[in-house]
């Protein structure tokens, strides 16, 4: 579907400051079809809606309403659905492979839990502003959760409180110019394994990473 990014672009042109209800259909050189419909009200007045097949049958219906977010349908040519929804919250992804099989993602401030982690976040921290890199997946062959978090305390010390709720990881450490990396990884009893990464520059707090793969049951 990247053919339709210079199309999305020429038709957000072609709508933008109308102040009525307007539909705008485009129909790219491979026979790819695209419809853009946006409310009354001008740029601002209302949801904007676009829809299209592309050449190969995947179906896209993007529907964008300023601050409260957007929404993003696909269907592919193999039956595969994916539904993402994006607002102040973070992002959300949900639909179903080729194989019937649910497929679940959520990404932002919040979407992690100690739970889906297997042991708790380390004391004091706090989420990363970059909430991008905070991710849980869930799929046919289990879940995948990812955290990032700030912390006053330097990498060897985050490491420290991680290796009793490891047991048997594997450690490591090295210098990295003024600052420092310590890591830990290992196996979870309830299978998952999982990985903690403590990095400081020497300049700003320590972000401290862990990321776990939990198979399905």
């Amino acid at each position: 579907m990247k053919r339709y990014t210079p199309l999305v672009a020429l038709a957000t042109v072609v709508v933008a400051g109308c102040g009525h209800r307007d539909d705008t259909v485009i129909t790219g050189p491979d026979g790819s079809k695209m419809t853009i419909s946006k409310d009354a009200g001008g740029p601002t007045g209302g949801p904007m809606t676009i829809s299209g097949v592309g050449a190969d049958g995947t179906k896209v219906t993007e529907t964008v309403n300023g601050d409260a977010g957007a929404k993003i349908d696909i269907t592919g040519k193999n039956g595969a659905t994916s539904t993402m929804t994006t607002n102040a919250a973070g992002t959300t992804i949900q639909g179903t492979d080729d194989k019937g099989n649910k497929v679940n993602e959520a990404m932002g401030a919040g979407a992690v839990s100690e739970a889906d982690l297997g042991v708790p976040f380390y004391p004091g921290s706090e989420e990363s502003k970059d909430a991008g890199m905070t991710v849980v997946s869930q799929g046919p062959n289990g879940k995948t959760a990812m955290s990032s978090r700030l912390s006053k305390d330097a990498p060897s010390k985050v490491i420290d409180f991680y290796k009793d709720k490891i047991p048997g990881g594997k450690t490591a450490s090295m210098t990295l110019g003024e600052g420092s990396m310590s890591s830990i990884s290992g196996k979870l009893a309830n299978g998952a394994q999982i990985s903690v990464t403590a990095t400081n520059d020497g300049k700003k707090d320590t972000v401290v990473m862990v990321s776990a793969t939990t198979p399905k049951s």
